[in-house]
């Protein structure tokens, strides 16, 4: 690229940006919020044209029959059977798009005694700040609905965690059934399922433990974690903070039903429709015979209340009724290679993956060396080839269970999993479908990526800030469900 003239230009941002993606091609992007998303093979599938077809396997082959040597000499062959497989299809409709805005001021941005080391901090800051902002987006889309849910309120209080007394401009709000660490500073939320409209609001704050906001030196005990909001746009109709009440439900605004993919929460809902037949058509789970579209999933709950976590009483029942349906999913899989060429492109693991919070992550392991029925070794005790072959690519670091029934099961805390659960994943069978062509893909604008912004409050006069469009598409598909299972009301006993 040439800087022979000392003048930036959008080409040379747009030159260097090229130059960085293919420079640096990274596999296990996806991680800045969460880490559950780099287990899926992150080559995934490519939709072309568009309806994608593909196939799941069934039923094994049942035609093998035992006879005596004398009725064998004499009789005819067993019925012919072989194993049985489905056709499902997805539609390029079905993907989810994230789609962000970049910009930059071409004085303030670029100003350096090196033109070209500043062309290259501001582009590679930018792909950075776009790859960051759909990896956080892609793996909490992991954790929620279709919907998009973030968490509920669960209780209501002055921004001090005192009783909330009502016409507030601004409030600290309890969470629950979502993780806290979806939620950011500046963030703008939808408050739904509310008798009156949707109401925005913007986090003010975040309280990730178990006590509420400081306020005058001291903090009220087991309201958090909780975030601190303010009312957007207050109207007639939501002059305050009035009409948020409990149970309502929060998302990112501009989002809502529909607009996810199916995460974690559709694939263990037998309500959820996640697959759709060769036609188009969905697929009802619950339906006769369609046994191995459901996961596994054991509710521990007592009295509506999560118990705490215990890994010889919990994972028992997964280890007496697990070992057959990973075999039959992993066995499943390597037939329907044969028929479908399945090549992901990298080192899927052969580990199992428990996913869940830290407080139930940190339960399990100080528990694991003290059973009979699990050991525990941490990743870094193993040798390399034996760390690749459970992990592939994954780079995992942290302890695992063994068990005389299952396959090694790697703890995997994510920041982004829902509380009072966990879910074992067998990667093996979960992969990411998107439209061919690159992962994230630019607005074109001409010859390059960059439009001029115009200010609208005065007449639409020029800027020195420039502005792109980039955007992505996913959808996960899980081929095996039966191989995957998740413990539900469960929690770490400190909380």
């Amino acid at each position: 690229m040439s800087f022979n003239d000392g003048t930036f230009t959008t080409t040379m941002l747009e030159t260097t940006l090229s130059e960085l993606y293919a420079r640096d091609k990274k596999k296990a992007q996806f991680t800045r919020l969460g880490t559950t998303s780099r287990w899926m093979p992150q080559k995934g599938k490519m939709l072309q044209g568009r309806r994608w077809h593909y196939y799941a396997y069934t039923q094994p082959s049942t035609g093998a029959r035992r006879s005596s040597m004398s009725d064998a000499t004499t009789s005819a062959f067993p019925v012919a059977s072989q194993p049985a497989y489905t056709e499902l299809t997805h539609d390029w409709m079905d993907l989810t798009m994230f789609r962000t805005s970049l910009k930059f001021n071409e004085i303030v941005d670029i100003q350096s005694s090196d033109l070209k080391a500043s062309v290259f901090r501001v582009a590679n800051r930018l792909m950075n700040q776009a790859e960051k902002d759909f990896s956080s987006q892609k793996n909490a889309a992991i954790h929620q609905d279709s919907a998009c849910t973030m968490g509920k309120i669960k209780a209501r209080y002055d921004a001090d965690g005192t009783t909330y007394s009502g016409s507030n401009l601004t409030a600290y709000w309890q969470i629950s059934e979502g993780a806290i660490r979806q939620f950011l500073p500046g963030q703008l939320l939808k408050v739904s399922s509310r008798t009156q409209a949707e109401l925005t609001v913007q986090v003010e704050g975040i309280v990730a433990s178990r006590s509420g906001p400081w306020a005058s030196g001291a903090r009220v005990a087991d309201i958090g974690p909780g975030i601190t909001v303010s009312i957007v746009d207050a109207s007639s109709t939501d002059s305050d903070l009035d009409n948020a009440d409990n149970d309502d439900t929060l998302s990112l605004s501009n989002e809502g039903a529909g607009d996810n993919f199916h995460g974690i929460p559709s694939w263990f809902s037998s309500a959820v429709d996640v697959y759709n037949d060769k036609d188009g058509s969905a697929l009802d789970r619950e339906a006769l015979g369609n046994e191995w579209m459901m996961p596994e999933i054991f509710d521990y709950t007592s009295g509506g209340n999560a118990v705490d976590f215990d890994l010889e009483t919990h994972l028992r029942e997964v280890a007496e009724v697990m070992p057959d349906r990973v075999n039959t999913g992993r066995n499943g899989r390597a037939y329907m290679g044969d028929i479908e060429d399945v090549d992901e492109g990298v080192n899927i693991p052969k580990a199992l993956v428990a996913i869940t919070t830290a407080g139930i992550a940190n339960e399990a392991i100080a528990t694991a060396a003290d059973t009979q029925r699990f050991t525990a070794k941490h990743s870094s005790e193993m040798d390399e080839s034996v760390r690749r072959s459970l992990f592939g690519n994954v780079g995992f670091e942290g302890v695992v269970w063994h068990s005389p029934t299952l396959p090694p099961i790697a703890i995997q805390p994510d920041v982004a999993a829902a509380p009072e659960q966990m879910t074992i994943i067998d990667p093996q069978s979960w992969f990411w479908l998107r439209m061919a062509g690159a992962p994230m893909q630019w607005l074109g604008n001409g010859s390059d990526r960059w439009s001029r912004v115009n200010d609208p409050d005065s007449d639409n006069r020029q800027t020195f800030e420039q502005q792109a469009g980039a955007y992505a598409t996913a959808m996960l598909v899980c081929d095996q469900p039966g191989a995957n299972a998740q413990i539900k009301g469960v929690k770490s006993s400190t909380e």
